[in-house]
């Protein structure tokens, strides 16, 4: 389990990693997991928006405000998001034990000056300073200010004993092909290899390496002596921390190969094309983009007005 802190703290390796899916996860065990397949495509445009018009770190700021004016110490989204009836409910893992955690506002520069709506890049300095300062692992507020000398982020830090640092092979991960700064996937994959293990939770810190040849991702598990789930309502989310960006609107082209797939996505056959809907979001990573589960089928996110080539 060493290995990965070790190495994240010298550099992050790039990892491109194939294998079998992991046969003991259960994402049945998952919760609301499933829900986010189910309903992805049933939501109309409008709501797709008010999931994805957010700057990025926006989100963490707004469930973290949402988490202190309801009695937790902190929480995020866990990246699912449902739809039962009644409105769009995001997962969201809120922090129940005072003691599990440490607040700090963490100097600009002994974070690496990184941009704050870097979500990746602002777990994994924050992750190196926990390490480097006796903490099992960071969870941002993205929340930034100036404590006169100089620009500060706050973090909130683990303390030993309230969660677990594992190094997970990437060939448990579900979908696990996608790329470590993908937000949406990490996030995901991270809860879901939690809950299958008991877990409240998980939180990616975004590193990966490998060592003896196996591809490592670090994640926290976190346990329900620390933290819970909730499914809150997005709506709920909008009463804090106002603030807005302007959306880029994309569209995901859907394309499926009748025939044989070559490689580099090419297609011996006829190959059928199907626009989707236009989304506004104000960064890639916001952007919602389904998983292909057919080995011939892929998408193209594009800008809206650009058509859907064939």
């Amino acid at each position: 389990m060493d290995s990965l802190r070790l190495m994240m703290l010298l550099a992050a390796v790039a990892v491109t990693a194939c294998g079998p899916a992991d046969s003991e996860l259960d994402l049945s065990l998952a919760s609301d997991s499933d829900a986010l397949e189910q309903q992805k495509f049933g939501l109309t445009q409008s709501e797709l928006e008010l999931i994805d018009t957010l700057r990025p770190s926006l989100r963490w700021r707004r469930v973290n405000e949402y988490a202190r004016a309801n009695g937790f110490v902190a929480g995020f989204n866990n990246y699912h998001w449902a739809d039962y009836g009644s409105g769009i409910v995001h997962g969201t893992i809120l922090i129940n034990n005072p003691q599990a955690m440490e607040w700090r506002d963490v100097p600009l520069s002994e974070l690496g000056n990184v941009d704050i709506d870097n979500i990746p890049e602002m777990f994994k300095r924050a992750s190196d300073y926990a390490a480097n300062n006796g903490f099992i692992g960071a969870l941002p507020s993205f929340h930034e200010g100036n404590n006169g000398q100089g620009p500060v982020r706050g973090v909130y830090f683990f303390r030993p004993g309230y969660v677990t640092w594992v190094d997970v092979p990437t060939n448990q991960l579900r979908n696990y092909s996608f790329s470590v700064s993908n937000v949406r996937e990490m996030m995901t994959a991270a809860n879901d290899y939690a809950r299958a293990r008991g877990y409240a939770g998980g939180l990616p810190t975004f590193h990966e390496a490998t060592y003896n040849g196996v591809a490592y991702r670090g994640i926290l598990l976190i346990p329900s002596s620390t933290a819970e789930w909730r499914d809150v309502y997005v709506t709920e989310f909008d009463k804090y921390w106002t603030e807005t960006c302007t959306p880029t609107q994309t569209q995901t082209c859907f394309y499926y190969c009748d025939g044989f797939c070559l490689p580099g996505n090419g297609c011996l056959g006829s190959r059928n094309v199907t626009p989707g809907p236009n989304v506004a979001h104000c960064s890639d990573e916001s952007a919602v983009m389904p998983t292909a589960d057919r080995s011939c089928e892929y998408y193209l996110q594009k800008p809206a007005n650009w058509p859907c080539l064939p």
